[in-house]
């Protein structure tokens, strides 16, 4: 029987939902005269007694019986069928199959065939590289075979790996890389015996890097090991397809309805998965991975048995590894609350009637209403969504006849409203959405109805450990808040039924709600998974999973996870526990809190696009039909099988539809394979069409938000290794560019995204076909780490940097590091070159570059004879020191450009200055044209003659140094005019007049007097300037500026404990997995290398050791190689037992305090032979350390080697160190060398097992640190600053020299050094030209006397007077300076072309002319101090040189004002003044403020006297000063002149305040008198008119 033919839709099932419910409550009634404690008793004894392990032992041997339950895949179908015949044969109620449709790739097959014997072997291809698929051409590949064993560059050393198939170690992690990236074709793994669910997630990659990798079993593998062991490589055919499509997958239900009245509409749902998921789709038995089914159908069998009070519904889903795709279409039909997706659901409702009635056609995952057809189910639903005219249509029609919709009198009626014909309803229905939906809910009556869902609990099992958890995804205290009583409710039945089963408590339940004893959920889960139940929970149900605990799974995601390795006894134990507290559950009235909680639904949707441009469009209009769409949420690639990221074929629209966003931000990407190739053809577009105008990133800012990715027609090539040679992390910047060297249009490029990424160095870059492209990676703003380039000559510049690689076929980028070095060997050379014709060079840049040339040749020469760990080796050496000259080839460029961009910002008032000394032209007109023909002039010589024009552009410098200065002249204007504006509207709005003398106005006149003063005195003013030329060309020939590389090396008091070095993070962060291969690289031919890794938990672990009936928590795990002892002698601690030896991999070493009684209690005799539980796996205990000796033995750092204690370490200083540490990585921070001792674990609670074990634990565990020991007769200071010579690490050194007692250790860093020589040579030239020019000031001081004598007498302030004489200078500062600079370089042009440099390097930084420019300046300005200080003193020749204030008496104060003003003026003066004053009556932030002002006039016998009166507080008002003020006019009868007093009484604050804020304010007023003689005499009558009106109104006071 078909699964589609038991449709929902036949079922009815909330119909039977209703009757069954009617049923019930007359049948169960005899149960209530029962007492309720007999109803509610579980059977402890029946439970236990029941023989349930055949029954488990033969489920699992059926569902792992199939090929593989990967949807899609005949097994899926099969384990469908299979659960619906046992929930048919445990007479579950409304059985019901719910389908929908998948995306998933499908194998359809493949073989490699030996040429020579025409043997063929099946191959099964790997899961694929993001949407990549290892499907080969159409006609297959035709290659040779080589045996590469684990992938290691020594195994493949020797072999022609260049186009090869590559037979390899399955149990080999990531290194099929290496192969791929020595240009191997293809990749064969050989079955092993044993292996992790982590060596089959390190198989594919979150990128879709184009490298076939395939499978074959083991017998078939050693077969071509034996051949190749003799002859090398063997002729092979390979053929094989794995095709994306869409494949229907089932949901299955079945109920068991509850017999209490009061509880059974308290709806259960109990879900467990069926699907399976492995590397190898085609090869999925999931043996692991059918337990949670299992225990649903052993739970179905039991509540069968033993009626539920509540109503449980029994749900198997399908597609959980799918990125819970299963569990989503459950969601979709019955769980949602938010709208849109309430109406969704009613519509999918409508739907599967809808089919189950032959309404729509389905074919496969093909839907057709009329003439349309609708890829996958999704798309039909949103089409009757949105519209939904044709089903519109044939429902009415259909619902008329039999009656389903209501007519009366020839209306039909539909909701509250009637419609005269069925084609006015179905007119309605089509416009309205309220109209179409009463529609639906009326045509559903009898047929279908939602289900109110009030508890959602999820199985997600293993066999490994017989321990259980319950847990609900969520961390919130929102959430916990109401949960929390439900992991109290079943600790509690789990101490029931440990009581009476004879359990161990500790054994049977942990409680992941609220964990106790610092605990957390990962303490008990090795490794994150994802169950169905958190998906749930996010759409706002309440959810719960048990989940097997203290289990790492091992086998999960693998072809061998077989049934022989199912724990079947540990399996049953859990479906035991599960049955008898579930049935616990059901029953217990108060299982659920007794307050309610609105759970939010915070499910996203996605309606997504994969468009094209057509070629004569500029609207993405056209869509790309077969691409699979690739929605990144920021997930891990896998979770113990669950695939993280989601993919959809898109339908025929170029659409695709996900419901179970989760997160804020999703990355969208589309990718179209071509059927014949199997290779990537079309890519997202990150050009300007594409990604810069339809973001990739979309924010999830709407419940159903609808998105578009723009994809483009390309080529793909991989590349490799792309790791930072300075820091050892991946780079994140990748830049893409034409032969222009700017963006292209159209390009693409993925280096993989989210957290898996960070291991992955390696990208694939989309391309144009014939276009040519050079790439550039980079991290944070530390620029440019490496370049492919193409670069194809060391003489012509433009081919230096790069002719950019065609993209075409036969193009690789294997080796991509190898080609970074040669090309940026190439462009540096060039550059080198061209900076060594104009004696430019760099010493430390000249050491780098050279020793990255010897190991490009040694690169060469082991790659020629394919010695690829050499070639590896060489190659990374030469791309560490060239990645690090580059940038000091770059900045050496820029600075000699910098240098003249500084020079030619003095050009301009030296070609001011030059022409008011030299032609004094009279107009505007020719003052410009002779300023305009110096500046050319001056650029003309510079051009001619500075290097800086010959590497760069000439006129861009002229351009740009244009373009700045108009832009500086521009914003000068702007910001004149409105400050103009801004005087002129304060003073027409207020009447306040406000001037000053303009700085600029005031300097220009004080050089246009300088420089009339220079003109007199002709030669003077020439051997002055000629002192000054004379200095700057010393300056720039006796100093020079030397870059060179210092190590940097600290002593630390601690002794070491070997001969070598350890790198590790300075926050013990974790490290990327290309630290160890760089370590590898450079060190393993020169000392021992050991790699450590750490259990990954932020808090102490708690990792839970069984021996027998003995437990025990350890707090930490360390991994450790068999190199260790060779490197920290760590053995020699060991009481009992060995060290780890190679290859060993379920053996640990354990700590003395751990195994002795009361803890674990294993005897010292039975170690070699006992074994213990940890992981879910049994590990042999082979040696016993003392804990006490291991806490003595400290490493290079000075700390033990067990996990640091985060916690005890303090997490805000570890938080600050390691934001440092990623600053410095950026380029924000320079590099500190600062080492915070942290406290780590005691050994006593530390498990030692094997790295590569630990590092296939759980998520897998990071590296944490690198430790290397040297080889007797290794320099190994020579070793250690020769690594640090190409990065920019912190590390500990430990290096004995000749003559120490013991190893000195110190930690190491490296960084560029920057010296300044030459200083000491200038003294006596400096002395010289600054006595010159002191002479010089002070001859011109005392010559202009008496023209000091007039300036004084004309108003000119002292300092104005002094600042005639610095302006005079500066004049001569400005044309030395550049006249200097200019002759230096014409000199040393001129003996460039002589040949007369050789051995000599000039100087052409910009630090050298900004330093010789201010070092002249300084020289000058210093000298003219003193003498401008004497011509000040002659402007005033008086001791008294400024107003000084009379003291107060008391808290008075009384003084007269050093101003006079006419009796023509007084009146408009106190107006004026009062004016003033009144505009600060309100609080300002300016010097005071007032209550206003009063204007009083009393009669004299000298005449009319005015005052003004006053309260005033002062700035800063904080320190309370506030005044009475009086200002008086005082008349002098003899001459009609009025004197100006001020009397001042202070009413509050300190009196020292109040005198020292008064100095400011009596300043403000001195202003106002100044400004009061600038005003024009219109506004003055104006002034003196308003006063007489006032005075006529008021003849006596005036208040304003």
């Amino acid at each position: 029987m078909s699964l589609q033919s038991k449709n929902l839709g036949k079922l009815k099932l909330a119909d039977l939902f209703v009757v069954t419910r009617q049923w019930l409550i007359g049948a169960v009634m005899v149960w209530f005269w029962l007492p309720m404690e007999l109803a509610a008793t579980v059977d402890f004894e029946s439970l236990a007694s029941t023989a349930i392990e055949h029954r488990v032992q033969k489920k699992i041997e059926q569902f792992s019986g199939f090929a593989s339950r990967v949807v899609g895949y005949p097994g899926a179908t099969a384990a469908a069928e299979l659960i619906q015949s046992e929930f048919r044969s445990l007479n579950l109620d409304n059985i019901a199959v719910h389908e929908f449709d998948v995306s998933v790739p499908i194998e359809k097959g493949g073989k490699l065939r030996i040429l020579e014997s025409d043997r063929s072997i099946r191959l099964y291809g790997l899961w694929p590289n993001l949407v990549r698929t290892s499907t080969l051409p159409v006609g297959g590949i035709q290659t040779h075979l080589i045996d590469a064993k684990s992938g290691r560059y020594e195994d493949m050393d020797g072999l022609n790996v260049e186009g090869a198939a590559v037979l390899m170690d399955f149990n080999s992690g990531d290194a099929w890389v290496n192969a791929a990236q020595l240009g191997a074709k293809a990749i064969v793994f050989v079955e092993p015996d044993s292996t992790v669910y982590l060596e089959g997630e390190k198989k594919f990659l979150s990128l879709p890097l184009d490298i076939p990798r395939f499978w074959v079993d083991k017998t078939e593998g050693e077969k071509l090991r034996a051949d190749l062991k003799d002859r090398g490589s063997i002729k092979v055919h390979l053929e094989y397809r794995m095709d994306w499509e869409r494949k229907s997958a089932w949901n299955i239900i079945g109920t068991i309805p509850g017999y209490d009245p009061l509880l059974t509409d308290d709806i259960v749902v109990l879900e467990g998965y069926y699907d399976a998921m492995s590397v190898v789709p085609a090869l999925a038995p999931g043996a692991e991975q059918a337990a949670s089914v299992t225990a649903l159908l052993e739970i179905a069998r039991h509540f069968r048995e033993n009626p539920p009070a509540r109503t449980i519904v029994f749900l198997a889903t399908s597609a959980h590894h799918l990125g819970l795709r299963g569990v989503d279409d459950f969601i979709q039909r019955y769980l949602r609350k938010e709208d849109p997706f309430v109406d969704h659901m009613l519509v999918r409702r409508v739907v599967d009637v809808a089919i189950s009635e032959d309404l729509i056609a389905k074919d496969g995952v093909v839907y057709r209403i009329g003439r349309e057809e609708f890829l996958g189910k999704e798309s039909l639903v949103r089409y009757v969504v949105e519209n939904g005219s044709g089903l519109v249509e044939k429902i009415v029609n259909e619902s008329i006849s039999p009656g389903s919709i209501s007519t009366s009198g020839g209306s039909i009626s539909i909701g509250e409203k009637d419609y005269a014909s069925s084609r006015e309803l179905v007119a309605a229905a089509i416009a309205d959405e309220e109209v179409r939906n009463s529609l639906w809910k009326s045509w559903l009556k009898g047929k279908s109805s939602p289900i109110d869902i009030k508890l959602f609990v999820s199985l997600d099992l293993s066999s490994q450990t017989d321990e259980l958890g319950i847990w609900n995804s969520n961390s919130s205290f929102y959430y916990k808040r109401y949960f929390a009583p439900f992991g109290k409710n079943f600790m509690r039945y789990a101490k029931d039924i440990s009581d009476a089963m004879g359990f161990v408590e500790r054994d049977v339940l942990v409680n992941g709600i609220s964990p106790e004893g610092g605990m957390s959920w990962s303490t008990f889960v090795p490794g994150e998974i994802s169950v169905n139940s958190e998906l749930v929970l996010a759409a706002g149900t309440p959810a719960l999973a048990f989940v097997t605990v203290n289990d790492a799974r091992f086998l999960v995601d693998t072809p061998l996870d077989k049934v022989s390795g199912v724990n079947v006894q540990n399996l049953s134990k859990q479906i035991r526990v599960l049955s008898g507290m579930l049935q616990m559950a059901i029953e217990d009235p108060e299982l659920f809190p007794d307050f309610k909680m609105r759970l939010r639904d915070n499910l996203r949707s996605l309606k997504g696009q994969t468009m094209v441009f057509p070629r004569r469009s500029i609207i993405p209009d056209l869509p790309r039909t077969g691409a699979v769409a690739v929605i990144r949420n920021g997930k891990k690639k896998s979770y113990k099988g669950v695939r993280g990221e989601y993919y959809e074929l898109v339908d025929n629209a170029g659409s695709f539809f996900v419901n179970r966003v989760r997160v804020n931000n999703v990355q969208i990407e589309g990718y179209y394979m071509d059927p014949v190739t199997g290779q990537i053809v079309y890519a997202p577009d990150r050009g300007v069409q594409g990604d810069e105008a339809y973001p990739m990133k979309v924010s999830m800012d709407w419940r159903d938000k609808h998105w578009m990715v723009i994809l483009f027609p390309c080529v793909a090539y991989n590349f490799y290794d792309i790791v930072d040679p300075r820091y050892l992390t991946k780079l994140g910047n990748v830049s893409v560019f034409d032969e222009t060297n700017s963006a292209p249009v159209e390009y693409g490029y993925t280096i993989g995204e989210g957290p898996s990424a960070a291991n992955e160095p390696f990208g694939v870059l989309f391309a144009r076909p014939g276009s040519r492209i050079k790439m550039g990676f980079g991290a944070g703003l530390l620029g440019f780490r490496s370049l492919l380039l193409n670069s194809t000559s060391l003489e012509e510049k433009d081919r230096a940097e790069g002719e950019g690689f065609e993209v075409r076929p036969g193009i690789s980028f294997a080796r991509t590091t190898y080609q970074a070095a040669k090309d940026m060997w190439s462009l540096d050379e060039s550059r080198m070159r061209e900076l060594k014709s104009f004696a430019i060079e760099n010493q430390r840049l000249n050491d780098l570059h050279e020793r990255a040339r010897t190991e490009l040749q040694e690169a060469e020469l082991a790659l020629n004879e394919k010695r690829w760990s050499a070639f590896m080796r060489h190659t990374r050496a030469a791309f560490g020191l060239e990645s690090r000259a580059y940038p000091d080839v770059k900045s050496t460029q820029n600075d000699v450009v910098q240098g003249i961009i500084f020079f030619m910002a003095l050009v301009i008032p030296c070609a001011f200055f030059t022409e008011r000394l030299i032609f004094s032209a009279a107009t505007i007109k020719n003052q410009i044209i002779g300023f305009a023909g110096i500046f050319v002039a001056i650029w003309i010589v510079l051009w001619l003659v500075h290097p800086a024009f010959q590497l760069s552009n000439p006129f861009v410098i002229l351009l740009a140094f244009i373009i700045i200065a108009l832009a500086v002249l521009v914003m000068s204007i702007i910001s004149s005019r409105f400050n103009e504006q801004m005087k002129k509207l304060r003073t027409e709005v207020a009447v306040i007049h406000d001037t000053d003398v303009s700085r600029s106005s005031a300097s220009l006149t004080a050089f246009q007097l300088g420089i009339s003063n220079m003109k007199r005195r002709k030669t003077r003013t020439v051997l002055t300037f000629l002192t000054l030329l004379l200095l700057t060309f010393t300056v720039l020939s006796f100093t020079s500026i030397r870059t060179g590389m210092r190590f940097n090396q600290i002593q630390r008091d601690n002794e070491g404990l070997y001969e070598g070095i350890l790198i590790r993070s300075k926050a013990w962060n974790p490290m990327e997995d290309s630290v160890l291969d760089y370590a590898l690289s450079n060190f393993s031919n020169t000392g021992t290398v050991a790699p450590r890794s750490w259990y990954s938990n932020k808090s102490k672990a708690h990792i839970k050791i069984k021996f027998g009936d003995q437990a025990h928590n350890a707090l930490g795990v360390l991994g450790l190689t068999p190199q260790e002892r060779d490197v920290t002698s760590l053995h020699r601690a060991l009481i009992s037992g060995r060290w780890f030896e190679p290859g060993e991999d379920k053996v640990c070493i354990l700590p003395s305090d751990m195994v002795g009684a009361g803890k674990l209690n294993i005897d010292l005799e039975d170690v070699g032979s006992a074994s213990v539980r940890v992981f879910g796996e049994f590990f042999t205990v082979i040696g016993v350390l003392d804990s006490r000796r291991m806490k003595d033995l400290k490493d290079l750092d000075d700390e033990i080697l067990t996990p640091a204690d985060f916690a005890v370490t303090g997490g805000q200083a570890v938080q600050e160190i390691a934001e440092e540490e990623q600053r410095e990585k950026q380029g924000l921070e320079d590099t500190k060398v600062v080492i915070k001792p942290f406290v780590h674990l005691e050994p006593a609670n530390t498990l030692i097992i094997p790295y590569e074990t630990l590092r296939n634990i759980g998520s897998g565990n990071p590296l944490q640190s690198v430790a290397v020991k040297f080889d007797e007769g290794i320099d190994e200071r020579s070793q250690v600053e020769n690594f640090l010579s190409r990065l920019a690490v912190t590390l500990f050194a430990g290096i004995r020299e000749n003559g120490d007692e013991y190893i000195k250790v110190s930690i190491y860093s490296s960084l560029g050094m920057t010296s300044f020589a030459g200083m000491s040579n200038l003294f006596v030239p400096i002395l010289i030209a600054s006595l010159i020019v002191l002479n010089t000031m002070m001859g011109s001081v005392y010559e202009r006397f008496r023209e000091i004598g007039i300036y004084s007498s004309v108003g000119l302030a002292p300092g104005h007077i002094a600042w005639l004489f610095i302006a005079e200078s500066c004049v001569y500062s400005v044309l030395g300076v550049v006249a200097g600079y200019l002759g230096g370089q014409i000199i040393a042009k001129i003996l460039i072309e002589l040949n007369l440099l050789a051995g000599f390097t000039l100087n052409y930084s910009s630090i050298a002319a900004v330093l010789s420019c201010i070092l002249v300046m300084a020289v000058v300005m210093l000298s003219t101090i003193y003498p401008a200080r004497k011509a000040s003193q002659l402007a005033v020749p008086d001791v008294t040189r400024k107003w000084k204030l009379p003291p107060p008496e008391g808290d008075e104060w009384n003084f007269e004002f050093p101003f006079t003003v006419s009796g023509h003026e007084v009146l408009g003066l106190n107006i004026f003044l009062v004016g003033y004053f009144d505009s600060y009556s309100e609080e300002s932030i300016g010097t005071f403020y007032t209550d206003g002002a009063n204007l009083s006039k009393r009669e004299t016998e000298d005449g009319e006297a005015f005052a003004i009166d006053m309260n005033i507080w002062l700035a800063p008002f904080d320190l309370g000063v506030s005044q009475h003020v009086t200002l008086k006019a005082i008349p002098d009868a003899e001459h009609n002149i009025y004197s100006v007093a001020l009397t001042l009484k202070r009413l509050s604050g300190e009196d020292a305040s109040w005198r020292r804020v008064n100095q400011r304010f009596m300043n403000v007023i001195r202003k106002q008198f100044l400004i009061w003689r600038t005003v024009d005499s219109d506004a003055k009558d104006s002034y003196r008119d308003q006063g007489r009106e006032l005075l006529i109104e008021t003849p006596n006071e005036v208040n304003v």
